[in-house]
């Protein structure tokens, strides 16, 4: 999506996920950047220019069964060629989405590298194994693109806020 749309989304995070036309198997590298340009050459998708000083945060789990490091790599690569600033987040977690919320019945800890439950079986893939993953990337992608930008730490209290 933000290849597609860069004039107005100006940051992403790729969390277990593939490269620019993953959806149809895993392409390598060139095929992915000539399938990117060729889109942009057609007016498919906004200038490839855009994506420069993007902040790119993947995350890469070395214990994914079903989107291997290599395949982030290359995410990773994808950015880099059209000048985007990207962060790997390197970890040794299966195909999850980690949290970090206390530990409860619905919410027990669990290593983010466990692999003794089916991802998305429970929580919908999430996986409370002390990590606020969300947290990482919302402090990532906002203070690239705002520098005084501070992320109020987590809180259960919404509606204080004026959120909801």
């Amino acid at each position: 999506m933000q290849v597609a749309y860069s004039e107005d989304v100006k940051g992403v995070a790729c969390v277990e996920g593939g490269i620019f036309g993953a959806q149809s198997g895993s392409p390598s590298l060139s095929d992915a950047l000539d399938t990117a340009r060729k889109h942009e050459r057609n007016g498919d998708i906004a200038p490839l220019k855009n994506l420069a000083d993007s902040p790119v945060f993947i995350t890469s789990g070395s214990s994914d069964w079903i989107v291997p490091r290599s395949e982030h790599k290359k995410v990773e690569s994808f950015y880099k060629e059209f000048g985007a600033k990207t962060y790997m987040y390197e970890n040794d977690y299966t195909h999850i989405w980690p949290v970090d919320k206390p530990d409860s019945m619905r919410w027990p800890y669990k290593p983010c590298k466990s692999m003794a439950m089916i991802p998305f079986m429970w929580n919908q893939g999430m996986q409370n194994c002390h990590d606020d993953l969300a947290g990482r990337i919302l402090r990532y992608l906002y203070e690239s693109l705002d520098p005084d930008f501070k992320l109020q730490e987590r809180t259960d209290k919404w509606k204080d806020l004026g959120v909801l």
